[in-house]
């Protein structure tokens, strides 16, 4: 276990009413954008809770601040209409300023409680597990539909913009500026045939 990582999440920890101090901690190393951190954290009566930190890449997402403003507008609109049949979403805990993030040094920090029992899928071949993803995603769409959009801010432009994500991709491929396009023919195909 490193010091100054775990000197570092005990200093994100301070600004949460946690109700312990941090014992032990295992980096998330098969996420793809942010720095993930199980965290466990234990009481003076010896009870142990587990937690998610996880600090925002700020390369990917400039602005942190609306990221998460979305995030808890998000959760405010979707909670009162999660039913036992639903599973439950991320929610990220407010700290001692009731924000749901928290400024450290050079980053953002968001924590989250852990959820046991959980199954994440780098791949997925099972036909029970695709149904039940695409169920949840079309849930989650459902729960969003009637959020007004202007209380959300746009916070990496075009990101969802299909058609300027395809015009871009051909352009590059046009363009191979480093010669790769020749490995991946078969895709690009695909990509030009279902335009």
């Amino acid at each position: 276990m490193g010091v100054q990582t775990m000197n570092m999440l005990k200093k994100v920890s301070e600004n949460y009413d946690l109700m312990g101090t941090i014992v032990d901690y295992t980096q998330c190393i098969n996420g793809h954008i942010n720095d993930t951190y199980h965290i466990k954290v234990k009481s003076e009566s010896g009870k142990c809770e587990e937690y998610i930190f996880q600090r925002i890449n700020g390369y990917v997402f400039k602005e942190p601040i609306k990221i998460m403003s979305n995030i808890k507008e998000i959760s405010l609109h979707v909670q009162p209409k999660i039913t036992k049949c639903d599973c439950d979403i991320i929610h990220f805990l407010d700290n001692k300023d009731g924000k749901n993030y928290t400024c450290y040094e050079d980053g953002f920090w968001r924590i989250c409680r852990y959820v046991n029992n959980s199954v994440t899928y780098e791949t997925a071949e099972d036909r029970k597990v695709l149904r039940s993803e695409g169920y949840a995603f079309g849930r989650f769409q459902c729960l969003l539909s009637d959020l007004p959009m202007d209380k959300l801010h746009d916070t990496i432009p075009n990101f969802h913009n299909t058609k300027k994500r395809l015009n871009d991709f051909f352009e590059t491929v046009a363009l191979d500026p480093i010669g790769r396009a020749k490995d991946v023919e078969a895709d690009i195909r695909f990509f030009e045939n279902n335009r």
